[in-house]
């Protein structure tokens, strides 16, 4: 596209070689493509120290607006937030440029709202249907989601306002005084609330809290096995009452707690924190020689650590698949905590139930790898692995048991044989270029692990079969809740980081999680994909940020 009339442009020289100039940013871009293998957008990072941050302190990524003009200085709709960004004289002069702008006009829809205008009423579900959309697929971030006042300043100061405003009575509840008789809202909200009454799920749980009979509360508590009721029976009024009287069976001693805290067979003395999961992972920790704290409040400041072993700077989250689930969970709860925890040198392992429970030995085995503790296994030669022993070889060993479709894997074996580390590729289908593989496994066998050299040359040979196929870009995706250390092999292997991915998540019935695709919606039916997940009985769990990486050859 030639110039607007009456505008001169500049030439764009390569920054890289200094060999090529046009006046055309295309052309600069298509030049970037072919001759050094990145894109504009690549190129831009590198000479500038990466994405830009957006100035309201979010610290999230502004947009990408293309060569010419380079990162948005702010996200769209963080720009609210001028006198945290500015100076008190620059948010000043902001402010009444906005003002004079606005000055004299008025808005089509004032004095308007979608109960007396249909077209309001459409603007606002096609506004929420939007938002709702974006923000489960993470296009949008709440800047605040997952902090609270204990961990964050900004959350903090404005806590503190709100209560001072409504102590001060300059807010008032919008409510304050109104009745389902007096007010239309209050009455559609009501409304809302008998529906959600009807849910049979809702319902269940609700029913499940009720109080229980002695009989009930006695069989409960010693279901597990662990604990003998040998007082307060009579004294029970609810389940959160901690008035019953329990001897523990492994170590005699005598401790008195709720229906809630008992039920589950943790013995406070035995185990002072935690979930029978968790437990086990503390002890079996234990029993190899690492020293651990159990339920850790003082490391990240107003954040717990299930377990912390600070000699090796290692902690372990056991997420239980309920209390970890949207229902008791925001979605960016563990990627907070393990951004916390990186930022103090500590690689924070996100362990979720199913994992420990259908493949312990996967789990022990990432876990000793984090610890350092893994055996390191001798490697004879470096070989193409059939479909079938590939297949075997992740199925046992790697945390993901799915199926991978890939379209060629490399095994590293030893001396008698045995495959002891395994890599694949497979064809990235989303991807409308077809020059690109993605490494979608790569593991070590659960009793061992490779060098740093030997990792190397497994991956190296993963990518020299790429190339000579034609491939022109191979893509791998760290898995940033078992261990972000991976991201250091992959960047001294040459890959560079293109992006770092939304917030991962899955749907959970509770007992299994299943991929985030099992549950879509459904346009034959009418269904959205909240309807469709309701109707099955699941909700969604979500893991972290993951980082995209791509090596080009």
């Amino acid at each position: 596209m030639g110039a607007h009339k009456g505008r001169k442009l500049d030439y764009q020289r390569c920054p890289l070689c200094d060999a090529f100039k046009s006046k055309r940013i295309t052309s600069l871009a298509k030049h970037f493509e072919e001759e050094h293998k990145k894109s504009a957008q690549e190129v831009w990072n590198d000479l500038n120290g990466g994405a830009i941050k957006c100035k309201c302190g979010c610290g999230l990524n502004t947009k990408w607006n293309g060569w010419g003009k380079g990162y948005s200085e702010m996200i769209a709709g963080h720009n609210g937030k001028i006198y945290v960004v500015c100076t008190p004289e620059d948010a000043a002069k902001i402010a009444a440029k906005r003002s004079a702008a606005l000055m004299g006009k008025e808005g089509w829809s004032k004095d308007l709202t979608k109960e007396n205008d249909s077209r309001v009423a459409e603007r606002a579900q096609k506004t929420s249907r939007g938002r709702r959309k974006a923000i489960n697929e993470g296009k949008i971030k709440i800047w605040n989601s997952g902090l609270t006042r204990h961990s964050d300043e900004r959350v903090a100061e404005a806590a503190n306002n709100l209560k001072e405003k409504f102590a001060n009575g300059d807010l008032v509840p919008w409510a304050k005084g109104l009745t389902k008789e007096t007010d239309g809202r209050i009455e559609r909200m009501s409304h809302k609330v008998s529906l959600s009454l009807q849910r049979k799920e809702l319902r269940d749980r609700l029913d499940s809290m009720k109080r229980l009979n002695v009989d009930e509360v006695k069989s409960r508590i010693e279901s597990s096995g662990d604990f003998e009721v040998i007082d307060g029976l009579q004294n029970y009024t609810n389940r959160s009452s901690k008035v019953i009287v329990v001897k523990c069976k492994t170590c005699n001693e005598v401790i008195s707690g709720s229906v809630n805290s008992l039920w589950r067979g943790k013995c406070f003395h035995c185990s002072p924190g935690g979930s029978r999961a968790q437990e086990d992972i503390a002890r079996w920790i234990e029993s190899i020689g690492v020293k651990i704290i159990r339920n850790d409040r003082r490391t990240i400041t107003g954040n717990e650590l299930d377990i912390f072993c600070p000699q090796r700077r290692v902690a372990i989250e056991y997420n239980g698949l309920y209390w970890h689930s949207h229902i008791n969970k925001s979605s960016a709860y563990h990627n907070n905590k393990s951004k916390l925890a990186r930022q103090l040198g500590i690689n924070l392992l996100h362990i979720f139930e199913d994992e420990w429970r259908d493949r312990q030995d996967v789990v022990k085995s990432i876990i000793l790898d984090a610890l350092g503790l893994n055996i390191v296994s001798s490697v004879a030669r470096f070989e193409e692995l059939s479909k079938e022993s590939a297949r075997n070889f992740f199925a046992k060993n790697h945390i993901d048991s799915g199926s991978h479709n890939s379209i060629v894997s490399f095994g590293a074996i030893n001396e008698l044989n045995e495959i002891v580390a395994a890599v694949n590729l497979k064809k990235i289908t989303h991807l409308s270029k077809s020059d690109y593989v993605e490494i979608s496994r790569f593991c070590a066998s659960t009793v061992a692990v490779l060098s740093l050299q030997d990792k190397k040359t497994l991956l190296t040979r993963a990518c020299q079969w790429a190339k000579s196929n034609n491939f022109n870009h191979v893509q791998y995706t760290t898995d940033a809740r078992l261990n972000y250390l991976d991201s250091n092999l992959f960047l001294e292997l040459g890959f560079i980081q293109k992006k770092i991915t939304p917030i991962v998540w899955w749907w959970t019935d509770m007992t299994n999680r299943f991929n985030r695709f099992k549950y879509k919606a459904d346009s034959e039916r009418g269904l959205t994909e909240a309807q469709v997940a309701e109707s099955a009985g699941v909700v969604k769990i979500w893991g972290c940020e993951n980082s995209v990486f791509v090596l080009n050859l």
